[in-house]
């Protein structure tokens, strides 16, 4: 309790000194929509909806806001860069129109999401519900990315809330007492992806996931449920804005941004290792170096699955109990995005707490994946940082931003140690020859 009431007090502390620059489009846009600042999406005219921003922000007395709004003048002709989907901005329509009580109250819910989130899923680690209150809290005081997030006004916290919320009804098997959730847990799958589809790949291993658990007969049951979840997000946003086209008109503003989803560099914050590679050597490009990532994982996972391949006949079989791991495939699918998307903010890497907790040992044994996630953790601790000076933290940059990587030797090592459960049960071919023959 006392950790959390420290939470508290650095929550409140630290409120007038946060800019929250994402928030300004999720509490903004809603806003603009129902004073019709346009008879167009924010996709179709970005100028008008930016202008009527900009003149709320003047008009307001919160000096957050209006220097807020000033910074995306400076950025953009428009005064606005809306590549969040539809979904995304019409999700703030609740918000307060009053920006600071907006953002006061998106911060207790980034908190909360923050905290309930690590709770779930310490608790399918551990049981020790104390403990994993405790660790919570010390997550939202130290966690570097953590108080980005805060800070930009994003809503990571919320996702990783939400991901710890499908993977604990599905590491549980809720929806073998609850039958209603076999109906809403693949349409809410669906409808977290259209939040923002930076998490498909981190979806779509928790999709096969379900599928492989729930058995076949589920399968026409989870399309279906998808589909309409889908669906409804469409009507939703094409309702909320008046123009059952906006999904359109979104992908074409993304597509043709000069501020579009792989072109932000490093100097302005982009931490892709694809893109660093890229931006240091242009024989591939991002997408290229992406690709050469993604198979180099995999070749890792076929290496650690099969013994160095060893016990080739492990491979389908390590897979499989992986698969019914929840906790292993929202780990690798949050460590296979941030190894190979062209565009990660340092927020996003909040995800990576989800690795860490779930490839530490809690049975006190220390092997390598402890350690890698001790060194993780650390490269992402937040006080850290305030020790350390301009030039010295410029030169350990990539370090604190990569903190990530050790992540990927403890996931590898994990898949080892659950190879090494079906070592004794499955044998080998050359066993199995041997014996035949002996007989």
């Amino acid at each position: 309790m006392a950790l959390l009431a420290c939470l508290v007090v650095v929550a409140v502390r630290g409120f007038p000194r946060e800019h929250p620059v994402d928030l300004y489009y999720t509490w903004g846009l809603p806003i603009a929509q129902r004073h019709h600042a346009s008879n167009l999406n924010p996709y179709a005219d970005p100028a008008a909806y930016g202008e009527f921003l900009a003149k709320l922000a003047a008009d307001s007395g919160s000096a957050t806001l209006q220097f807020i709004s000033a910074g995306w003048a400076v950025r953009t002709g428009a005064k606005i860069e809306p590549l969040g989907t539809p979904l995304l901005y019409s999700a703030g329509a609740p918000l307060p129109e009053d920006f600071d009580a907006a953002r006061a109250l998106f911060k207790l819910l980034q908190h909360a999401a923050l905290v309930s989130a690590i709770c779930l899923l310490v608790r399918l680690r551990s049981r020790n519900l104390p403990a994993a209150l405790a660790f919570a809290s010390f997550v939202g005081l130290s966690f570097s990315p953590f108080a980005q997030d805060v800070f930009v006004g994003n809503v990571n916290a919320l996702q990783l809330f939400a991901l710890a919320g499908l993977t604990y009804i599905s590491a549980r098997r809720l929806y073998d007492r609850h039958r209603i959730l076999d109906y809403l847990w693949p349409a809410a799958l669906a409808i977290f992806v259209l939040l923002k589809p930076n998490t498909l790949v981190i979806a779509a291993g928790l999709a096969i996931h379900y599928l492989l658990t729930r058995g076949r007969g589920q399968f026409v049951v989870a399309i279906a449920s998808g589909l309409a979840g889908t669906a409804l997000a469409f009507a939703y946003t094409g309702w909320h804005f008046g123009d059952p086209g906006v999904w359109c008109d979104w992908y074409r503003y993304v597509s043709a941004s000069q501020a579009g989803l792989l072109t932000y560099p490093s100097t302005q914050g982009n931490v892709s290792l694809p893109l660093l590679f890229a931006e240091r050597s242009t024989t591939m490009g991002v997408l290229g170096y992406g690709t050469v990532i993604a198979a180099m994982l995999a070749l890792a996972f076929v290496v650690a699955a099969t013994r160095t391949g060893k016990r080739p006949d492990l491979l389908a079989p390590t897979a499989r109990l992986l698969a019914q791991d929840a906790g292993f495939v929202l780990s690798a699918g949050i460590l296979a995005t941030l190894a190979t998307a062209p565009l990660v903010w340092q927020h996003y890497l909040l995800w990576a707490i989800v690795p860490i907790i779930w490839f530490f040992r809690f049975d006190g044994r220390w092997g390598v994946a402890t350690w890698c996630v001790i060194a993780s953790f650390f490269g992402f601790f937040r006080p850290m940082r305030y020790h350390l000076d301009n030039e010295t933290y410029l030169a350990l940059y990539p370090v604190l931003v990569l903190s990530w990587v050790p992540l990927v030797v403890a996931m590898l090592a994990y898949v080892a140690m659950q190879r090494q459960r079906l070592e004794g049960s499955v044998p080998s071919q050359a066993q199995s020859f041997g014996t035949r023959k002996s007989v």
